[in-house]
């Protein structure tokens, strides 16, 4: 077969297959070493994040605690703040309730008669964190007065006494 002349059309034919079939085999030691790279950086990143798994999660332990507390002192903030309003909307209602009780002015041309009487206000605000803030206040007739706040928070009770209140 070696000695039989081949058609000049078949053999331009025949180098463009071999042509093709060495440029299919070079794609596909290409593509084998691609896939080798590919496995081997897969292995390597998966190793990668299993240790930045177990030391980040070493330090997510260890800061939990911290996180935790921060939310609880946020939460108190909340807490405090809402007792505060109540508060003082609790003294803007004593300081009324006082106005209230005053006696009236003399009539103009009348001697005044001071009689000691004493007036007892009491105004009990309760919050949802279960503090109780007492306002007591006392006035005589002579306009002095006195005032007293008692804020009771889960037992323990804070007595803050004021002097004569405008």
């Amino acid at each position: 077969h070696a000695d039989e002349q081949v058609d000049p059309r078949v053999r331009g034919a025949l180098e463009a297959l071999n042509k093709a079939t060495e440029s299919v085999n070079a794609t596909e030691k290409e593509v084998v070493l691609a896939e080798k790279a590919r496995k081997y950086v897969f292995v390597r990143t998966a190793k990668q994040l299993e240790d930045l798994s177990v030391r980040l999660g070493k330090c997510i332990a260890k800061a939990q605690p911290y996180h935790l507390a921060v939310q609880v002192a946020k939460k108190k903030q909340l807490d405090a703040v809402e007792c505060a309003r109540a508060f003082e909307k609790a003294c803007s209602e004593h300081v009324a309730a006082k106005e209230m009780m005053k006696p009236p002015p003399p009539p103009v041309g009348r001697q005044a008669s001071f009689t000691k009487t004493t007036v007892k206000t009491t105004t009990t605000v309760t919050t949802t964190t279960t503090t109780t803030l007492l306002v007591e206040s006392s006035a005589d007739e002579g306009g002095s007065s006195t005032s007293s706040v008692v804020a009771k928070h889960g037992g323990a009770a804070a007595l803050a006494a004021g002097g004569p209140a405008e």
